[in-house]
């Protein structure tokens, strides 16, 4: 069962998932194997998945370091 899908940002394909991810969870893309980021949860929006040694702008303005 689908539980939610997402596009890509690298391959523009269209991942379905059988779970929910929450934001600040890593996937990776089954087609193109990158390694993505979840920014959003309703809908579930990808970005690349930022260096952890690396404080992204949306984990500054939330606080997630």
């Amino acid at each position: 069962m689908i539980r939610s899908r997402a596009k890509c940002p690298a391959c523009k394909k269209i991942i379905d998932f059988d779970k929910r991810h929450k934001v600040r969870e890593f996937v990776t893309c089954p087609f193109c194997q990158n390694i993505l980021e979840v920014v959003s949860e309703h809908p579930q929006k990808l970005d690349w998945a930022e260096d952890p040694l690396i404080v992204s702008s949306l984990r500054s303005r939330q606080k997630l370091y």
